[in-house]
């Protein structure tokens, strides 16, 4: 129900949007993201990629930064726990998970990279 009602809501907006440009009237979308930072665009669609453009890097950092983070906690757990065998081998797989996940953020944005080169580009 969830899907469904988004993807009205979403189709809604492009409809209207459209419209309004369409007919001669200039629409300026404008939202600030994390500070000084503004996602704007004069159609939907614009407003709308800058948007996920925006988050998806300020994910992606934090991503990076909690993988680097289990990472050296896990090594430094797999440091002090020789004796504990159980808590190495939870490190050891804590250190691949968060490498794994390291991967997959990679990976989406060489998908990213390709589908749109101007995804990383800075405006």
């Amino acid at each position: 129900m969830a899907k469904v009602l988004f993807v009205f809501v979403f189709a809604a907006f492009q409809v209207f949007s459209t419209g309004i440009a369409a007919n001669g009237y200039e629409v300026k979308l404008s939202e600030s993201i994390g500070g000084e930072e503004v996602v704007d665009g004069n159609t939907g669609i614009e407003f709308v990629g800058d948007y996920i453009a925006k988050m998806y890097k300020y994910g992606a950092s934090l991503i990076g930064l909690v993988c680097v983070l289990v990472i050296a906690m896990s090594g430094v757990q797999i440091i002090a726990g020789g004796a504990n065998p159980e808590g190495v081998t939870q490190a050891k797989t804590r250190i691949f998970q968060a490498i794994l996940s390291l991967v997959l953020l990679l990976g989406s944005a060489l998908i990213l990279k390709t589908v749109n080169p101007g995804f990383f580009v800075m405006t």
